[in-house]
């Protein structure tokens, strides 16, 4: 198993293949299971805004955490890849390079279902919108090799991690059937549709701005950390790096420490630990660096995407303190195996 960012070109475009060609299959059990729920099956064929709500409301019964796991405010015990059986009968992306392994087996089944109907829904909602590989050349793209639907001068959008978090989010009970706002994916199609298809846009809900830190209740924030000397460890890598001390602040205005919250994706935030911050870590220390993310207050999942990105599911949190968050994983003396003298 990789990561997508792992990928060559050619693997990438080699699953890409795969997965679209899974398209009509994945409409079939879609229905099916529409249809074992007492819904029109049918709706697993409208390629309109209007089959969203249904399809989700009719199926969300049926979704739950992977068994014998639930949320907890420190991340831990971890959801484990394990619980979920046999890889091969779950979806091609599962098995492939991993996924959101915090649900259930059928309720990855029903993201995978929903979210390529919703990828669907968006290519013929919205022109010229269009199932692609995701690329940028930035390195740690979060996007990079993934199945995305990207349109001219929009945002590529991931269909299944935006209905990964809708099924979290109904399960934690933000989203109940029957809400008077609009259904969040029904605003993700608004907001890339021009004017001319005649799609409705929908109010949204308004979603709470990161806070400023005065009076935030995310806890620690960069201001709290960013005059800490980061330790360097004693590995080989570190012996390069000199000896002037590096602290936080440095870190972060060298952009090689930071953290962004995923585009379309509330509440899911990427962080980034560039080159510079090498010389501070040990890979065979006693923690790695998402151990200790994962034991941040308000973080819920963890998932290392690659040497340089992380990304976590953390609610309710600013960006400044999920960049405090990352500052607290590199000072914590348990990502060296020792601290060079």
């Amino acid at each position: 198993m990789q990561s997508y960012h792992e990928m060559t070109t050619a693997q990438a475009r080699a699953y890409f293949e795969q997965f679209m060609s899974e398209m009509d299959a994945s409409r079939e059990r879609l229905a099916n299971t529409l249809r074992e729920q007492g819904a029109d099956p049918g709706l697993a064929y409208d390629p309109t805004p209007q089959s969203l709500d249904p399809i989700w409301w009719a199926l969300s019964p049926l979704l739950a955490w992977q068994d014998g796991w639930t949320p907890t405010p420190s991340g831990l015990p971890r959801p484990t890849m394990a619980a979920l059986g046999d890889l091969d009968a779950l979806p091609s992306w599962v098995s492939t390079v991993g996924g959101p392994i915090e649900f259930s087996p059928s309720t990855i089944w029903i993201i995978d279902g929903v979210g390529r109907h919703l990828g669907n829904v968006m290519v013929a909602s919205v022109p010229p919108s269009q199932w692609s590989v995701g690329h940028h050349r930035i390195r740690a793209y979060v996007y990079q090799n993934r199945p995305v639907i990207t349109a001219p001068e929009t945002a590529d959008v991931n269909p299944l991690g935006l209905v990964a978090v809708l099924a979290s989010r109904t399960l934690e009970g933000v989203y109940k059937s029957g809400d008077t706002s609009p259904w969040p994916l029904d605003v993700e199609i608004a907001a890339q549709a021009p004017a001319e298809t005649g799609v409705p846009t929908p109010q949204k809900s308004p979603e709470p701005a990161s806070p400023a830190v005065d009076g935030c209740t995310c806890g620690e924030h960069l201001v709290d950390v960013a005059e800490q000397v980061v330790p360097f460890a004693a590995s080989g890598e570190a012996k390069d790096s000199g000896d002037s001390p590096v602290g936080v602040a440095d870190l972060v205005a060298a952009e090689a420490l930071g953290a962004e919250e995923v585009e379309d994706e509330p509440g899911r935030w990427m962080l980034w630990f560039g080159d510079e911050t090498r010389a501070h870590y040990d890979d065979d220390a006693p923690m790695s660096l998402d151990d200790v993310v994962a034991l941040a207050p308000g973080v819920s999942e963890v998932v290392r995407e690659d040497r340089e990105t992380i990304l976590v599911r953390a609610p309710g949190r600013c960006e400044n303190a999920m960049v405090a968050v990352a500052a607290c994983a590199l000072l914590d003396d348990r990502v060296r195996r020792t601290v060079r003298a």
